[in-house]
């Protein structure tokens, strides 16, 4: 997400009930009158109501001698001819056929690249209908014959229930049909009987159904000619990749009962795009021979237009992924860890892709949605700045450059380093890593790219968001549930639900506390959302959200005192957590203490935040995990020696611990005025405390100092490394939140954070990662295993190539040590 640094203020709400007006549509996408069509635009009419064929065809071409087949066939040619009346014909003489695939851009202009991410207007809401540009939509009776045929009979729909199940009960049956006609077409040109040239000619009229029909059983290849083996193959193909899709929105809602209508629309979007793979990769306009395994981004483009009688839910789900922000989104879909290390995104998408991104990374919730949208947009914002002749100069003179190129360079730098970090067990990347991490610190507190993202971001998410009428009515409908506090309610009683969950079975004194950060993290990341799209001034905060629902802020107060200031937060973690350092571990409870306190921040009191450092030191020694960490200090000196922490009050141990961190701080000469500079700075958190001292034994005295400021301001952890040091302790990948920075308000960028779920919308989970496995270790392998040491070992080998070559291009360019 953008830098940002916004107040959670208490300003007068206006409007708080105004509509989500998202950009403006383009005033040319408007259909022109249907009588002022007539029969001289590029609509090929299909069926009963079509105009008589008598009446469009030259003077020798009415000759009763002609079969109606015929006729259809001068009809069609008379109407390519006249749409270009200036080109050249391709067409093949009388009875031989095109060697080449069909000239898909015969209908259209040429799709072009634009040279800049804007909105378009191609998509539109009547009342909550979806609606699409009717330069692309058939009239109704175009496709009758399809939609009335027994191909389209119910049964035959049923494969489609999923996709068209939010629509309203009037709607379902025929959105159905339209999603269908592909196959029908097919059936019906098969057969040879009635209607069979009709279908065909249907076909020709829609070129990326023609296109994906020649190449169905040629392994992609083109030859001209659609075979019975063509036809048979497409069927097959489209059934399965329509019941995969259905399968796809089925087990997301089985796992995710409780997911949010916006998050259910983008499953449902993806899974559009799925239904249709067989048709959609064969989208692309240019004259290209072969159709590949995967939906390119230019397929996604000659979607849009040009196919009259394909479903306009279709061409939606096209212009939604063929921004650049979704398109990635999808591109690496799947990949996490090693992975992604080893997949750089090339703009293409595969089945795998899809199935994998709605079952493993699509949002769950309303913050995580919102969150995608947000990285999503910065992505879109940065698609087309070329860095490509930029280096370290970036960084040594960053005025000389603008916000959007830094910007640019800055998401660069974290896909970068979700890769690095995914190939942990390939190379050594620890100094490749804190060197990525250290340039993008760097970006993340530029003004000039925070200045940039705070007005592109809002920008871009409404031309995401406009994209698809569904997701935009949708957040439209969601903006009521939040403001009158429904959504954090909702989230609120999961989390008790969870809880509960957790906690069967247990004694008393092993059971976690209800833990309502996320919750709060989620509404936080939903509100700014909405601000994006409204207008920061219409939309309130979580803590004005609270302040109009007493009950709901009283349980949240009740749950922070005895998270916090009991103790019962740290206690409990330290105990479930025995894997991880007890100092990260600690950092993670800051961080969620953090989230409560952006919500109610007049619980946030010195007697409660006292409270806190007691509790939390004094949970140190409930572990064995803990009590490492006091022996650790006992030894560095930072507690004494002979300090018998059983018996001594938590208040004891962390005035001790505090104490005796400002004594190493006055000796390291970090003090101002004859004074440390943790002197009055308030009730420091313990991880800050252990951080500072930790700091100052390994002698990273800057480091120690930074630590201090920023955890005498509350933000713990978030100070050592921004953003993503928080991320990383919360099992996310560094670069899951594009653009979320340092320079932000420590308490509601942390609270987002702790309220999003490891995984949950960037396309690389990555987690703690475990040293590179070295050939020694391959060695030993080698004695109990033989022959499979030795392979492994070539494919490492083989992977750390591949390593090699997705991210030293970039270390490389910017002046970043490389990993190996």
């Amino acid at each position: 997400m953008r830098v940002s640094n916004p107040t959670p203020g208490m300003g007068t709400i206006a409007n708080p009930d105004v509509s989500l007006e998202l950009s403006p549509m383009d005033a040319k996408s408007s259909a022109a009158p249907a009588e002022r069509r007539g029969n001289t635009g590029n609509i090929i009419q299909f069926g009963t109501n079509a105009p008589s064929t008598r009446q469009m065809l030259p003077g020798n071409a009415s000759n009763a001698s002609l079969t109606r087949d015929g006729l259809i066939s001068k009809l069609v040619q008379l109407l390519k001819n006249l749409e270009q009346p200036t080109t050249p014909s391709t067409q093949a003489p009388s009875g031989q056929l095109r060697p080449d695939c069909p000239d898909m851009s015969r209908t259209r202009p040429p799709v072009e690249q634009p040279t800049q991410v804007r909105e378009t207007g191609t998509v539109g809401t009547v009342s909550g209908t979806e609606t699409s540009d009717t330069s692309t939509t058939p009239k109704a009776a175009d496709a009758d014959f399809l939609d009335n045929s027994k191909y389209s009979a119910p049964e035959e729909l049923k494969k489609y229930d999923a996709l068209v199940a939010h629509l309203p009960p009037a709607e379902r049956e025929q959105a159905a049909k339209e999603l269908n006609r592909p196959i029908a077409a097919a059936k019906m040109a098969a057969d040879g009987k009635e209607g069979s040239a009709q279908a065909k000619d249907f076909i020709k009229a829609n070129p990326a159904l023609e296109k994906a029909l020649d190449t169905s059983k040629h392994g992609g290849k083109c030859d001209g000619t659609i075979s019975k083996n063509d036809y048979k193959s497409f069927i097959k193909n489209m059934e399965n990749a329509a019941k995969a899709a259905s399968k796809d929105v089925e087990a997301y809602q089985k796992e995710n009962p409780g997911a949010d209508p916006q998050s259910l629309a983008m499953v449902r979007s993806a899974a559009m795009l799925r239904a249709n793979e067989p048709l959609a990769k064969a989208g692309n306009p240019d004259k290209e021979k072969s159709v590949g395994k995967y939906i390119t981004d230019d397929a996604l483009k000659g979607l849009q237009t040009g196919n009259p009688g394909l479903s306009p839910k279709l061409a939606q789900t096209a212009q939604t992924f063929s921004q650049p922000g979704f398109l990635h989104m999808l591109d690496q879909g799947g990949f996490e860890g090693e992975g992604l290390a080893l997949h750089n995104a090339d703009k293409k998408i595969s089945t795998k892709n899809i199935d994998d991104w709605i079952k493993k990374q699509a949002p769950k919730n309303g913050g995580e949605f919102a969150s995608m949208m947000s990285d999503a947009a910065t992505r879109n914002a940065v698609a087309n700045v070329d860095i490509s002749k930029l280096n370290e100069d970036v960084f040594n003179h960053p005025d000389n450059y603008t916000g959007e190129q830094k910007a640019a360079v800055m998401v660069k730098l974290q896909e970068t380093l979700e890769q690095v970090q995914g190939g942990s067990k390939l190379r050594k990347v620890d100094k490749t890593s804190e060197a990525l991490q250290q340039k993008i610190a760097q970006l993340q507190t530029d003004e000039s790219v925070k200045t940039y993202l705070d007005k592109a971001v809002p920008a871009q998410e409404g031309t995401l968001i406009a994209s698809d009428p569904s997701l935009k009515k949708a957040v439209n409908e969601r903006h009521a549930d939040l403001v009158s506090g429904k959504a954090l309610e909702q989230d609120m009683q999961a989390a008790r639900d969870q809880a509960a969950k957790d906690n069967k079975g247990k004694k008393p004194e092993d059971c976690k506390p209800v833990d309502y950060s996320q919750a709060i993290g989620h509404m936080t990341a939903e509100l700014q959302l909405q601000g994006d799209l409204k207008g920061k001034d219409n939309v309130p905060t979580t803590s004005q959200v609270l302040d109009r629902r007493p009950d709901l802020k009283q349980e949240i107060d009740r749950s922070y005192q005895e998270n916090f200031v009991q103790g019962k937060a740290a206690e409990s973690a330290l105990k479930q957590d025995q894997k991880s350092d007890p100092k990260d571990v600690l950092s993670q409870v800051d961080a969620k203490k953090l989230a409560y306190e952006d919500a109610i921040p007049q619980s946030a009191t010195t007697a409660a935040q006292s409270g806190y450092a007691e509790a939390t030191m004094k949970a140190l020694t409930t572990t064995a995990k803990g009590a490492s960490v006091i022996k650790d200090l006992k030894d560095a000196g930072t507690l004494p020696k002979d300090a018998d922490e059983k018996k001594m009050t938590g208040q004891q141990l962390y005035s001790q611990l505090r104490d005796n961190v400002e004594k190493q701080t006055s000796a390291s000469d970090l003090g101002k005025g004859g004074k440390t500079l943790l002197a009055g700075s308030g009730a420091v958190s313990v991880a800050s405390l252990l951080s500072v001292s930790e700091r100052l034994n390994n002698g990273d005295t800057a480091g120690a100092a930074k630590a201090i400021y920023d955890g005498a301001k509350g933000s713990a952890e978030l100070g050592k490394l921004g953003y993503n040091a928080v991320a990383q302790s919360l099992g996310k990948d560094a670069s899951a939140g594009l653009g979320r920075m340092a320079g932000a308000v420590a308490g509601r960028v942390v609270g987002m954070v702790a309220g999003e779920a490891a995984g949950l919308a960037a396309a690389s989970a990555i987690g703690a990662a475990a040293g590179p496995i070295g050939w020694a270790i391959d060695a030993v392998l080698a004695i109990g295993f033989g022959i499979k040491a030795i392979i492994d070992a070539v494919n490492k080998h083989k992977k750390q190539e591949t390593f090699d070559h997705n991210v030293d291009p970039t270390l490389e360019q910017f002046g970043i040590p490389k990993a190996h």
